[in-house]
């Protein structure tokens, strides 16, 4: 286990990422790292706007798939997320991918 940080918000991966781009979207403030699904999710302020951002493919400590997995099963989230649009909720407002590849475990 890695404490990694973001601002002076401390959270628990696999191993070490540096999450600093998220910047662009102001200071963090709060992090989810315990999923299952090998995501992390961080909520960001930027002045009066709050967002929040998942990154999937960092190998949680409680990732129940690879990360491999992990990026799939959030693209096909993203897709459903679109068909099930609605103003009760929270509306994206951006998705992309950032990092292409991953490291399986046992592999270089």
């Amino acid at each position: 286990m890695i404490i990694n940080k973001l601002d002076s918000i401390e959270f628990r991966l696999k191993e070490w990422h540096d999450f600093t781009w998220l910047k662009k979207y102001g200071k963090a403030f709060w992090a989810a790292d315990e999923t299952g699904s090998g995501c992390i999710g961080f909520g960001m302020k930027n002045a009066d706007k709050k967002y929040f951002c998942k990154i999937a493919g960092v190998n949680t400590i409680e990732a129940e798939v690879s990360p491999k997995e992990s990026i799939e099963i959030l693209k096909k989230a993203v897709r459903l997320y679109y068909d099930l649009r609605h103003p009760n909720l929270v509306k994206i407002i951006e998705h992309y991918e950032f990092f292409r590849e991953w490291k399986e475990a046992g592999t270089n």
